[in-house]
């Protein structure tokens, strides 16, 4: 019975150690209307037109602090699931790599999805902003990126939650917006119109740190199980 309740605490001790899980939410596609004048992602006043994009959010799921809501699937099939939050309650951030050049966002995000029998009410967003200070006769000033999926035609969702796997490329019908943009000091600015042309979302890989705290601790599991046998086939007189 210590044994086993010395394994239970061990166990116990590694899952209340286990951070929450981590989700990448990945969208590509090109710049429908784009300009910079910042020198971010190229020379100062590079027109960003047609360049293509990546948009990669990391979703933390649960987040302390985050309101997060789901619900249903009900009895017409209609299952949604929302959540959102700002500051360390932010459960959504987001790198947007242009010209191989990457801008984070990690202050505010939201992420929302929607699904339902009926046509037309198929819909995935995530957006994430970013606030800055380089204006102070004007306030915060907030960076911005976001993406969204909507189709009345294709149904390319089969679960209304957020976290749920998910590899969709655009099809005819499919309406797809997006957009960023990116304040420097001085009103120079990097913004456009972003037209996303594919979503994934995926579970991200457990850290190395996380893996090894695990292996450590199942490694600690296995030696306090070897010990008990040891001593119950070679008692000491």
């Amino acid at each position: 019975m210590k044994l086993r309740a010395a394994i239970f605490a061990i166990v116990m001790s590694i899952a209340s150690s286990a951070p929450a899980a981590t989700f990448l939410i990945t969208y590509t596609g090109t710049i429908s209307w784009g300009y910079d004048t910042t020198g971010k992602f190229g020379p100062p006043a590079t027109d960003l037109t047609g360049v293509p994009y990546r948009a990669v959010y990391t979703l933390t799921d649960p987040k302390p602090g985050a309101t997060s809501v789901r619900f249903g699937p009900d009895e017409f099939g209609t299952e949604e699931s929302s959540t959102f939050g700002y500051g360390k309650a932010n459960p959504l951030t987001g790198v947007l790599t242009i010209n191989g050049v990457s801008h984070s966002f990690d202050f505010e995000g939201s992420a929302y999805q929607f699904h339902a029998i009926q046509p037309g009410l198929f819909v995935y967003l995530a957006s994430v902003s970013h606030f800055t200070t380089n204006f102070p006769e004007e306030g915060h000033v907030a960076d911005y990126l976001i993406n969204t999926i909507f189709s009345p035609v294709n149904s390319f969702l089969s679960s209304g939650d957020y976290t749920h796997p998910l590899n969709y490329k655009i099809k005819p019908g499919d309406f797809v917006y997006g957009f960023f943009q990116v304040y420097r000091e001085g009103g120079d600015f990097a913004q456009g119109d972003l037209a996303p042309s594919s979503v994934t979302i995926s579970k991200a890989v457990p850290e190395p740190m996380s893996w090894t705290m695990m292996i450590a601790g199942f490694g600690l599991v296995g030696a306090k199980m070897r010990r008990h046998m040891a001593a119950a086939k070679f008692p000491s007189a």
